[in-house]
């Protein structure tokens, strides 16, 4: 089989399980990839909302698309990722033909996006990977590795309308949809994020370290196991059950997301800075940091200073 010798594009976006763009952040963070010059979208999002403080209103930022490339040897091709802070309300194929404009520049044969589906699974069972493609060609390379592919359904948002987009230019194009449990959507579920990341480094040929995703989906699958038994506990209490201890929070571990509107503590702002010195001297580890952000629901505010970090220094 003739190895892939051209450019490939990764594309992410917000959704589901948060399941495609952890995956897109891990591999920012693992493949030590640079930024370059953006895609140039602003003008597609309309101004949804205002930003309140202390009863002041205040115009928030408009999201941006970030894109990135990794010129890492091991790697066949030149590959390139972009980050979507959000996904537009309207005009989807010119905001496509606008991202596909600026990456054909840069030789991109392939382009492969990561999201989620939901099914009616247990968060520890495995996460299986479902995937789509635009062409027989594309169908061979992900029966070839293994990947099941989706028999029937739909590819909403920008996931689906980006591969129509490349089809339309004759560009090959893949769908990694990661099988994650119904009642977490509202949740990161990186355990999807890692089966995704697993499929895609095999279709792809591009080693990447999986271990610490690995582990943070072990930790977050497992939450989610105990809150819903405590959950299920509570509603046979309400059936007339004594519950075997009081309840509380589904998840009250000292571990769990702190609440979006606190102000961060100073030993959780004094983490955050030590995490962003580790990633700034290593980019590797910068995963690390978006997972602390993560859990301390504070993301959103650090999120320009994250994307920083892969910012070509002068």
């Amino acid at each position: 089989m003739k190895r892939f010798d051209g450019s490939r594009l990764v594309a992410v976006w917000p959704g589901i399980g948060q399941v495609g763009i952890t995956a897109g952040y891990y591999l920012l963070s693992k493949l030590r990839m640079h930024e370059e010059k953006p895609p140039g979208t602003t003008d597609f999002f309309d101004l949804d909302h205002l930003d309140v403080d202390r009863g002041l209103a205040r115009i928030g930022p408009v999201p941006e698309d970030h894109l990135y490339a990794c010129q890492d040897l091991r790697i066949p091709g030149r590959l390139s990722l972009m980050i979507g802070e959000a996904q537009p309300m309207a005009h989807g194929p010119e905001y496509c033909r606008r991202i596909l404009d600026r990456v054909e520049k840069l030789g991109v044969r392939q382009v492969i996006t990561f999201t989620a589906v939901a099914a009616n699974s247990h968060p520890l069972e495995p996460s299986q990977v479902l995937g789509v493609a635009t062409g027989l060609e594309g169908l061979e390379q992900l029966r070839r590795h293994g990947i099941d592919t989706l028999e029937e359904g739909q590819i909403l948002g920008m996931n689906g309308q980006i591969l129509a987009a490349a089809a339309e230019r004759g560009i090959s194009g893949l769908c990694l949809m990661g099988v994650m449990p119904a009642l977490a959507t509202s949740v990161p579920f990186p355990k999807a994020s890692h089966a995704v990341l697993s499929a895609f480094s095999r279709v792809a040929d591009v080693p990447i370290e999986l271990g610490e995703l690995e582990e943070y989906g072990r930790i977050v699958s497992q939450r989610l196991s105990t809150g819903l038994d405590r959950l299920q506990e509570l509603l046979r209490g309400a059936e007339g059950e004594e519950p075997s201890e009081a309840p509380g929070s589904l998840d009250d571990s000292p571990d769990s997301q702190a609440p979006a509107d606190e102000t961060p503590r100073i030993e959780d702002r004094r983490r955050v800075e030590e995490l962003f010195q580790e990633a700034a001297r290593d980019p590797s580890k910068a995963f690390d940091l978006k997972r602390e952000l993560d859990r301390l629901s504070l993301f959103q505010i650090y999120e320009n200073r994250f994307l920083d970090l892969f910012r070509p220094r002068s």
